[in-house]
């Protein structure tokens, strides 16, 4: 287990990386799980930006307030909405680590994870671009 800011890290278990083979990681019981690659680079003690960004990206899901309710994570898969504004706050905090390192963040990418099964299609592609594309902008 590794330590990032006051959150614990752990390796995300093999089992759930084969089913969720697009996943980097998630939260589970206030702890972020991340997959091989993101939590050796952590390990390092000088983790790439694709780490760091990412890991921003999940604190910012851990310290939202509607993270933290009970009954939020069947809304957060069953409201496309709530889903895509919780996203959207997170890929935002993952955009600002991008910018900091003067590095490119793959819009395309995430636009195309966004409106995919990754996400129960929470948006459809242009529109995941077209609000990806004005928040690199603001970031």
């Amino acid at each position: 287990m590794l330590n990032y800011k006051k959150y614990k890290i752990r390796k995300m278990p093999t089992s759930v990386a084969l089913i969720f083979f697009r996943m980097k990681g998630c939260v589970f019981m206030n702890k972020i799980y991340l997959r091989k690659p993101y939590y050796e680079s952590l390990a390092t003690g000088i983790p790439n930006t694709k780490t760091l960004g990412y890991l921003e990206h999940e604190i910012t899901h851990l310290e939202s307030e509607h993270f933290k309710a009970d009954k939020f994570a069947i809304l957060y898969w069953l409201n496309s909405k709530i889903r895509l504004k919780e996203e959207l706050k997170a890929v935002v905090s993952e955009m600002r680590v991008y910018k900091k390192h003067k590095e490119k963040f793959d819009i395309h990418d995430r636009a195309k994870s966004w409106s995919s099964i990754n996400y129960f299609w929470m948006t459809d592609y242009q529109s995941a671009k077209k609000t990806l594309e004005k928040a690199w902008i603001h970031v």
